[in-house]
């Protein structure tokens, strides 16, 4: 089954909650009441898994909605359905406000490549990982990833598939600069697919080696734990 056209992505640290009470409130409350407004076809919530000891990110939880609508919260289906009262914060005596107690970054992506030549479908997978970057060359970045990177990467062990997104409209609640694209990949056991040979001369190539050395900002690369998921 193709994926929806678009994805909703958040990223996420509690303020207020502990990271136990963020994911219960997640897994229990939100992603469900979410997917009830039809302004979101499913959900998932990762936890991040650090690739780099020496990289600093902010926001270690990341939520990801596909969805028909290209700026998911801003639509009829979102703006006019209440959603209800949070068990979890009202346990914890907090307002139904999640905005006051959480700091949260959202973009918008459009989807430009599902890559499943085995036929996969929609799946999740343990540990997602998910690379932006930008370019400069529009057209031969797209031809490099069709045509080279994906063919070579897919013969890694455990792969299933990959998805490419392009940003779309900026989102309400975006707090940083957005990447221009991003990539997830979906691999069974991701330490033994980077670990490969396969994996290894993908990377390697002299188009890959001009794409990420023209990637301005650098690539950023990220690996999330799945923790939680509805309707996925």
């Amino acid at each position: 089954m193709a994926p929806p056209p678009h994805l909703l992505w958040v990223t996420s640290r509690p303020t207020k909650l502990s990271p136990e009470d963020w994911i219960e409130w997640y897994n229990q409350d939100h992603l469900g009441a979410l997917i009830d407004t039809k302004s979101v076809t499913n959900g998932a919530l990762f936890q991040e898994v650090p690739l780099d000891p020496n990289a600093k990110h902010d926001k270690p939880f990341l939520a990801l909605y596909q969805t028909e609508f290209a700026d998911a919260t801003r639509s009829d289906e979102f703006l006019n359905t209440k959603q209800p009262d949070s068990k979890v914060l009202e346990r914890l005596d907090l307002s139904q406000n999640a905005l006051e107690h959480g700091e949260f970054d959202a973009r918008n992506y459009e989807l430009i490549q599902d890559y499943d030549p085995n036929g996969v479908g929609n799946i999740l997978v343990p540990v997602v990982l998910t690379v932006e970057m930008s370019t400069t060359d529009p057209a031969g970045f797209d031809d490099w990833y069709r045509k080279e990177h994906l063919p070579m990467l897919s013969k890694a062990p455990t792969w299933k598939r990959t998805l490419r997104y392009k940003a779309g409209p900026k989102a309400e609640l975006a707090s940083s600069e957005q990447p221009p694209y991003l990539a997830m990949y979906f691999f069974e056991d991701l330490a033994k697919a980077s670990a490969s040979p396969e994996a290894a001369a993908a990377n390697e190539t002299e188009l890959t080696k001009k794409y990420l050395a023209e990637c301005k900002p650098p690539a950023v690369a990220r690996a999330w734990r799945l923790i939680g998921k509805e309707r996925w």
